[in-house]
């Protein structure tokens, strides 16, 4: 009997330019094409994006959508919905369904999305790889790294936590994001 199928969750803005949204479609048929059930917000920018892609690649994206947006509707690419009554089950429902996550450029949302699968990463609660696409976020995502490896000044270096099983990686292309899909899962 076969187990299901690898789950991504993919984060990212609402507003978004051509090239980004271009990318995200070709990044959401990569996904498909490569067997990967795709979780997204649900809604327009880069979530319609990769739901567009993943339908191109024969997959069927699943948006999972909260009570909070009111009457805004999934994007017309989305073959299934899980509505969420709160934004915190909403993200719970992103974060604990996937076995990987990829990160668009986007705003706070996106933000507040991967720095909780990054908390939840840094305690071996999660040990999904959490890829970014290209570099927009890179320079907080090295502060975050930074803080929890060396934490607060006060406390010894035989008290670091060990942080070699955070799976924080960096796609700058197509060719990056399935040699790293390959790597972990």
């Amino acid at each position: 009997m076969h187990g299901r199928a690898k789950r991504i969750s993919v984060f990212g803005g609402s507003k978004v330019d051509n090239e980004l949204y271009d990318e995200a479609v070709e990044a959401g048929k990569c996904l498909a094409e490569l067997g990967f059930e795709v979780l997204n917000g649900g809604y327009e920018g880069v979530m319609e994006a990769v739901s567009k892609g993943v339908v191109q690649g024969g997959g069927s994206p699943v948006g999972v959508t909260c009570d909070i947006f009111g009457s805004a509707s999934p994007n017309k690419y989305i073959q299934k919905e899980i509505r969420c009554s709160t934004l915190y089950s909403r993200l719970e429902t992103l974060i604990e369904n996937a076995d990987g996550y990829l990160v668009f450029p986007g705003s706070t949302g996106t933000m507040t999305e991967y720095i909780l699968t990054f908390e939840i990463a840094s305690k071996f609660i999660l040990p999904a790889p959490v890829i970014f696409w290209k570099g927009f976020w890179q320079s907080i995502v090295h502060q975050i790294q930074r803080l929890i490896v060396v934490g607060d000044y006060r406390i010894e270096t035989s008290c670091r936590p060990d942080v070699s099983h955070l799976n924080i990686e960096f796609a700058y292309n197509l060719k990056d994001l399935k040699t790293l899909l390959h790597k972990y899962l």
